[in-house]
């Protein structure tokens, strides 16, 4: 099945960081279903990670033609778009997968970087703030409120959410990278 090879490609991702073997799961999972959106957004998202940001765009844009309402592949184009540098755009895609569904906190998480790559600091730490409120506080959105309130020069709310993540990794885990 396209879904459990694309499965596996996550878990090699993941935990494994086998890149050959996701890449090698992905494209199986492609051969077996070229209309499955989200085989097609991972080997995107396989790109975005290897650097390669032209066939990252073409994979995420394809799978957003074959499941034009998902909001995971919805916010991988944005993604591709801020890590391209084209901020603009990426802010327009993020709020498109915002209309779509307002409580799904990836787009506010990924809304807010672009704000802050404008240095649109006010906005960011809201959209940050929305997305860690969304998540019920995820490490992802928290560390992200937290790198924005140090990018718009206030250390001291930043010091504060790190402390946060610091006790809540003593309940759960919490990745190192966050």
């Amino acid at each position: 099945l396209a879904e459990a090879h694309t499965s596996l490609a996550i878990y090699k991702q993941f935990y494994e960081w086998d890149w050959a073997g996701v890449e090698r799961s992905l494209l199986r999972a492609i051969e077996i279903n070229p209309n499955y959106a989200t085989g097609v957004q991972w080997y995107g998202n396989y790109f975005k990670g290897m650097g390669k940001l032209d066939q990252a765009r073409t994979f995420v844009q394809r799978a957003q033609q074959l499941d034009p309402l998902s909001l995971g592949i919805g916010a991988a184009v944005g993604n591709v778009y801020y890590l391209e540098r084209r901020y603009d755009q990426a802010i327009e895609q993020m709020r498109k997968v915002i209309d779509l569904d307002r409580a799904y906190p990836l787009p506010h998480v990924w809304l807010g970087f672009c704000y802050e790559q404008k240095r649109m600091y006010r906005e960011a730490i809201g959209e940050f703030q929305e997305g860690a409120r969304l998540s019920e506080r995820e490490p992802l959105a928290l560390s992200a409120l937290a790198h924005g309130y140090a990018a718009s020069g206030d250390a001291a709310q930043a010091r504060k959410i790190l402390a946060e993540m610091n006790e809540l990794a003593k309940r759960r885990y919490v990745s190192a990278y966050d």
